[in-house]
């Protein structure tokens, strides 16, 4: 456009110098601007029907396109008949002939049941959303005669799955929950959902449906996706709800000592250092920024060790430690060369921080592991006060 304006200009400079002895002609200029307004005008008004007669044009080469990268059609049917060990028929297709889109599915076999699938393609990546776990823990649920599946409640959660940029759909996606009384009922109810997950598994090669048990407005934090050994199920359940009513400040006086003295550990626990608590200083001003901006009080950002349910240890940020203590020397801070490190000195000892895994190898401590390595590399003594929620590092 701005090419079409300047030859405009330089016709009508031309045009004049040639012809300097004419006089003017009252509202030439006018009629330049007349002019460049409506080049203006028509150019834009141009490239945006261009624009709009090509959306489409792209969107359904795109959808063309795509399809080149995927499997045809019945061998996507043949994959979900595969997983979930069934035979299907089909419905309603509203998909290509690469079985991206829509299509409504029937099984042959028990569990009978109809269900959507979803599939599409984003960057050469297909995704795939089909409800039939879902459906089929369903029928179980209404129709089995098992007794694990008695008391079970599912629910339907609705999710807009993007086709297109033109077009949605619809599907259903699942949550099923074991609601029991209390906390004595605990371990019968591991035990029912661990028998019922096997159940599925057997009927269904895939089966990822969320499993959790409830006790009034409790929801389990175990899933049930992870097969573990029942008794680590057992004490991960137990000591989340013994969380959860600790955090609520209601009685745990009915709980077992035997339970207890497995499960009664804190969530959190705040880490010390020779009785003061450590601030986490980069956190802490990030905050303070922040707060500022929405115009309100700013909140102090602690360091802290979170219980490792699997280890059975107090895991924290080593690196934030590290950065954060007076007691060691920062050398390198990790951001110059491409090292991912960080060397500091302790009592005249250099060691470092890394980002290889969460393992110690030998005076090299992980960015974030068990705090007990604090002790085991830099022989730093540990005070855990359970009943205050802290752990104190006494540091020389």
């Amino acid at each position: 456009m701005k090419d079409e304006e300047e030859k405009m200009h330089e016709y009508i400079k031309d045009f004049t110098n040639a012809h300097s002895t004419i006089k003017k002609v009252e509202g030439i200029d006018g009629t330049f601007r007349t002019i460049k307004i409506s080049v203006k005008t028509f150019l834009i008004i141009g490239t945006i029907v261009a624009i709009i007669m090509i959306i489409p044009i792209v969107a359904m080469v795109m959808d063309k396109a795509s399809i080149v990268f995927t499997m045809d059609k019945e061998g996507y049917i043949t994959t979900i008949e595969k997983n979930y060990r069934q035979r299907i028929e089909i419905v309603e297709d509203n998909s290509t002939k690469k079985g991206n889109g829509v299509i409504l599915f029937k099984t042959e076999r028990e569990p009978i049941v109809e269900f959507k699938s979803v599939k599409t393609i984003a960057g050469g990546v297909e995704s795939y959303y089909i409800e039939y776990e879902g459906k089929a823990l369903k029928y179980y649920i209404e129709n089995g005669e098992e007794e694990i599946f008695k008391g079970i409640e599912i629910v339907e959660i609705p999710r807009s799955i993007t086709i297109n940029m033109f077009k949605s759909e619809e599907i259903l996606e699942f949550e099923a929950y074991l609601p029991i009384e209390s906390y004595s009922q605990l371990e019968d109810g591991v035990r029912q959902l661990i028998e019922l997950r096997k159940f599925m598994q057997k009927k269904i090669r895939t089966f990822e449906i969320p499993l959790h048990i409830k006790i009034g407005e409790y929801i389990g934090g175990y899933d049930y996706k992870e097969m573990k050994a029942e008794e680590e199920i057992i004490y991960q359940e137990k000591q989340n709800y013994y969380w959860y009513l600790k955090n609520k400040g209601e009685d745990v006086n009915f709980i077992p000592e035997e339970d207890l003295l497995k499960i009664d550990r804190p969530q959190t626990l705040d880490v010390y250092v020779n009785g003061e608590r450590l601030v986490n200083k980069k956190q802490t001003e990030m905050e303070k920024y922040y707060a500022e901006q929405d115009g309100r009080e700013y909140k102090t950002v602690y360091i802290v060790a979170n219980y490792n349910q699997e280890e059975k240890c107090y895991e924290t940020d080593i690196d934030d430690i590290v950065r954060n203590c007076d007691k060691f020397q920062i050398l390198d801070d990790g951001t110059s060369g491409l090292s991912a490190r960080i060397k500091f000195s302790y009592q005249n000892r250099e060691y470092e921080v890394h980002w290889r895994d969460r393992k110690v190898h030998g005076k090299k401590l992980p960015y974030g592991g068990n705090i007990e390595f604090l002790e085991q590399v830099l022989k730093i003594k540990l005070e855990y006060d359970y009943q205050n929620k802290k752990v104190n590092l006494i540091i020389p």
